[in-house]
């Protein structure tokens, strides 16, 4: 009788993560296909924003030192430009919806209290987007049939080095960054080719990597307030 809630919670929270994940590797997949060819991986880092409460009380607990805060309530707008690479369009836009009183949904990470700009200080984490969307990663050679026929899904049945629509039998789950090369089998270094790109055109080629820092400002608002994607 009491067991059943229990395990009933346990499925709902595993359905909401693989909900979350699946939206997380869609939106990636656009990052790729917007910052990247079929010989570059895409390496993202998500910036998640941390309330002076929570991150003083972390400090304390792990008995080091606490440092100033990366954006500061007196600072904010030169803050936003130094830590984030803002630029002063970007900022005045900012600007410009704290004065129409819109909602910016900035939310501390641990804690999901609201963080106003002009009002409090603020830290900020860098996390692996593969870490904060617990995307899986393993050192199998070939991906799962389930994982290849998602890849195949988001790259809309076409070789992403030469456009080919392809065939069932003619769709390769190629690894961007190699295998040789310290590649994981994951959602996020796997790309569909057709047979001869993968074989021939990509083969021994060693691939490039694109740097980018996905911020808690301007996000694409899939679900509720980051619990979804990009925060």
């Amino acid at each position: 009788m009491i067991i059943e809630p229990v395990k009933d919670l346990d499925f709902l929270y595993t359905r909401i993560q693989k909900f979350r994940r699946d939206m997380a590797v869609e939106e990636y997949t656009k990052l790729k296909k917007k910052f990247c060819d079929f010989m570059t991986a895409l390496n993202a880092q998500v910036l998640l924003p941390t309330c002076v409460d929570c991150y003083t009380h972390k400090q304390h607990l792990l008995e080091e030192d606490t440092e100033l805060p990366d954006i500061t309530k007196y600072n904010w707008e030169e803050d936003l430009a130094w830590e984030l690479g803002l630029t002063d369009s970007e900022i005045q836009e900012i600007k410009n919806k704290i004065e129409n009183c819109e909602d910016l949904e900035v939310f501390c990470h641990e804690c999901r209290g609201r963080i106003y700009y002009g009002e409090d200080d603020c830290y900020i984490k860098n996390s692996p987007f593969s870490e904060y969307f617990f995307v899986p990663e393993s050192k199998k050679k070939k991906p799962s049939r389930e994982l290849k026929k998602r890849m195949i899904k988001l790259y809309g049945k076409t070789c992403y080095a030469c456009g080919k629509k392809l065939t069932k039998g003619d769709a390769s789950a190629d690894h961007i960054v190699a295998r040789i090369h310290g590649g994981l089998t994951s959602a996020l270094n796997l790309q569909i080719l057709c047979r001869k790109c993968d074989n021939e055109v990509k083969k021994g080629r060693k691939a490039s990597i694109v740097n980018i820092i996905l911020t808690f400002l301007f996000r694409p608002p899939p679900s509720d307030a980051y619990e979804g994607i990009i925060w």
